[in-house]
């Protein structure tokens, strides 16, 4: 390895590689470095070494589901690794000091090709490092020369603040693109857990009204609509984009009934794939990127072929204009990528690189959904969450979690950090019919600070879990500008986040996911339980009044709240108010 010193940091790289590393920017003791890479560069093996003192560090960040928060800071060997494409993560790693805290926060501006930033404690040079390890141009395609931006930010700030920053500074790069409508921020009804491959035309139009009258105003079709009878869990039936007559005997009919009840109505697609059942398939199966036979049963279509992109867009938007509908999940992005059997590039190719080709497709859609409608709807999800692919969406949800209200709350948070101009979405909530309303309650309390999505039979549930969920969707709608456009915090990163709070000058909305304590300000607060205790303690100026409810929104208790330290109860899924 060489070193090479700029600006008093240290770097270290592959020794073959022609590199040139120079200031190009410092702010705030925010460093920007310029690196340029000339010559035949190899692909995979161009690391770049930026080492810490070994200390102040408990945990890392990254907002992709397959980021993994156990052993957060690894050994030199097995690294904590933020991988990033166009259509996979961000080109950023942090680490993390006392749970909110930044350590250091390493970002590049090429959201686009693909590369991998690693933090780990490098013990076997026993020099009391921890080091960054930034390797860039881990595709498969070559190039001759290369410049990116790398961004140090080692400044001991709120993380909240950091990647606000850092978001800011990605905008240099990649400007907003999609505008983000109303609809992006209404309680949204998904077909998915409640139905997964049969969903039923007359049962959703009741299960709508019902929605309706909760205070849901969009709906997503997800997958099993373009198909007739059952579903397999596989992909083998995707592809040919037909309405199914057997599930939506009249599809017309039911885009203007939910239309009337005043719900917004978008379609899932998944972007890449052609069931081996499908007459697409027969057509492009010497078009594709790669095959899966053992899980999905279908082809990856490689976008690289313009008569590719071609299909994908016109599929799309032929039944997208045809039923007036809203918006568009547009899923699998992610699973636009090279294997080893993957075709290189020859003559019939339009676009050379996959990312290139990517990026035209999600462009192309978008361009002729937006001559249709301006108000269009597009949702994606992780893992696709990069500043250059989330320039055509206006709508971002959590991977699949069913029932599993941690990750969906770590995952929110984690995207909320990112402060981007999208409508953030939680995974869709799925809880059984027996279960309490208290447990209810504190799954929709985990997913506070994006916008509710569920996937439950309303027309099935119970009595009581209907209440808990009108009141907290209730409550939702009326704090929605502090929840979703408030000054956002986190805590506890290291501990899947112990709490969260949104703010605005007048107040402030916590939610309690770890039993702690609670600073009372002079501005109004309200204290969400969304942990497994029914203790909260609160540490007060003044004397104020506190207001206990259930998760039903019913009044349980009120209590004057005296100078110093409070206990009081918080109950299962409830709220207190402190006024």
């Amino acid at each position: 390895m060489k070193k090479i010193i700029c600006d008093n940091r240290e770097f270290f790289i592959n020794k073959e590689l022609d590199v040139n590393i120079t200031l190009k920017q410092k702010m705030k003791n925010v460093q920007v470095f310029r690196l340029e890479l000339n010559g035949e560069i190899p692909i995979g093996n161009v690391d770049i070494i930026i080492p810490f003192e070994m200390k102040g560090v408990l945990s890392t960040y990254a907002p992709t589901n397959a980021f993994k928060r156990n052993r957060m800071v690894q050994q030199w060997f097995a690294p904590t690794v933020s991988q990033s494409n166009f259509s996979f993560g961000t080109p950023f790693l942090s680490a993390v000091d006392r749970g909110n805290i930044n350590f250091a926060n390493l970002a590049l501006s090429d959201s686009i090709n693909d590369s991998e930033i690693m933090f780990y404690v490098q013990d076997f040079k026993q020099e009391g490092n921890v080091e960054f390890k930034v390797r860039l141009l881990t595709g498969r395609e070559k190039l001759t020369h290369y410049t990116v931006d790398l961004r140090i930010d080692d400044r001991a700030q709120e993380i909240s603040s950091t990647v606000k920053e850092l978001t800011a500074w990605y905008k240099e790069y990649y400007p907003d693109c999609l505008n983000v409508s109303e609809t992006c921020y209404e309680p949204l009804y998904s077909s998915w857990y409640n139905f997964h491959q049969h969903p039923n035309s007359a049962l959703l139009e009741k299960e709508l009204v019902r929605a309706k009258e909760l205070g849901f105003g969009s709906l997503i079709i997800d997958d099993g609509w373009q198909y007739d009878g059952n579903g397999t869990s596989e992909y083998i039936d995707c592809g040919d984009w037909e309405i199914s007559k057997e599930k939506f005997p009249d599809f017309s009919g039911f885009v203007d009934n939910a239309h009337a009840l005043g719900i917004k109505v978008s379609l899932w697609f998944p972007l890449p794939f052609v069931g081996f059942n499908t007459k697409a398939y027969k057509k492009y199966k010497d078009k594709l990127l790669y095959e899966e036979g053992n899980t999905i049963n279908a082809g990856v279509l490689d976008p690289r072929y313009k008569e590719v992109r071609e299909f994908i867009v016109s599929s799309i938007v032929e039944i997208f204009e045809k039923y007036d509908l809203d918006g568009l999940k547009l899923d699998f992005t992610d699973s636009f990528f090279m294997k080893e059997e993957t075709p290189k590039v020859n003559a019939e190719m339009d676009i050379s690189a996959l990312s290139d080709a990517i990026q035209q497709l999600l462009k192309d859609i978008n361009e002729k959904a937006l001559l249709i409608k301006k108000d269009v709807v597009i949702e994606y999800r992780q893992n696709y969450v990069g500043p250059a692919i989330t320039q055509y969406c206006n709508m971002l949800r959590v991977a699949d979690c069913a029932f599993d209200s941690i990750t969906n709350r770590i995952a929110i948070n984690d995207m909320r950090l990112l402060n981007y101009r999208l409508a953030i979405h939680s995974d869709m909530l799925y809880w059984g019919i027996n279960d309490s309303n208290e447990n209810v309650a504190t799954q929709l309390n985990n997913i506070l600070f994006s916008v509710p999505q569920i996937s439950v039979l309303l027309t099935e549930d119970t009595e009581g879990h209907i209440k808990t969920l009108k009141n907290y969707v209730k409550y939702w709608q009326e704090n929605r500008n502090i929840l979703m456009f408030g000054d956002f915090h986190v805590f506890g990163m290291d501990s899947n986040y112990t709490m969260a709070y949104a703010e605005d000058k007048d107040k402030r909305i916590i939610a309690i996911y770890v039993q702690g304590v609670i600073k009372s300000e002079e501005k109004q607060l309200d204290i969400v339980n969304a942990s497994n205790s029914e203790d909260v303690i609160i540490e007060s100026e003044k004397v104020r009044i506190a207001k206990s409810y259930n998760c039903l929104g019913e009044l349980v208790a009120e209590r004057e709240i005296s100078i110093g330290v409070n206990k009081i109860k918080l109950p299962f899924g409830g709220r207190v108010e402190v006024r």
